[in-house]
């Protein structure tokens, strides 16, 4: 079951969460709408030649298809005001990007060869 809402009610209306939202969204249509391959626009404006922990920090904005968008859309909308209510906004950043670097950590250790960020493989 997909979750549209969490139990619990938020005391204002999530403008930055609408906005997170619109920012995911607006890159994933810039990137798609790019002229030329996808892999392009990704390796001269996202990973190249940015180091490992930039890479990191592009693979949480852009996804790999549009599925990964939408689960990403929707835990944000489910989720996300209710943490930045109880914890902060701080806590919100320092947990999305200490997920990313674990993830990316994780997948550096593990294809110590590949080229490629966590996220977006087709590059």
């Amino acid at each position: 079951m997909i979750p549209l809402r969490a139990v619990q009610s938020v005391q204002r209306f999530p403008w930055g969460t609408v906005l997170l939202m619109a920012f995911l969204v607006t890159a994933d249509v810039m990137a798609r709408l790019w002229p030329g391959p996808r892999i392009d626009f990704l390796s001269r404006m996202a990973f190249y030649p940015a180091s490992p922990s930039w890479q990191a920090l592009g693979a949480l904005v852009f996804h790999t298809n549009i599925f990964s968008l939408l689960v990403t859309l929707i835990f944000t909308w489910a989720f996300t005001p209710i943490i930045w209510e109880r914890r902060g906004g701080m806590f919100l950043l320092i947990a999305a990007l200490s997920g990313a670097f674990i993830s990316f950590s994780t997948y550096a250790a593990l294809h110590p060869h590949s080229v490629a960020p966590v996220l977006a493989p087709e590059v």
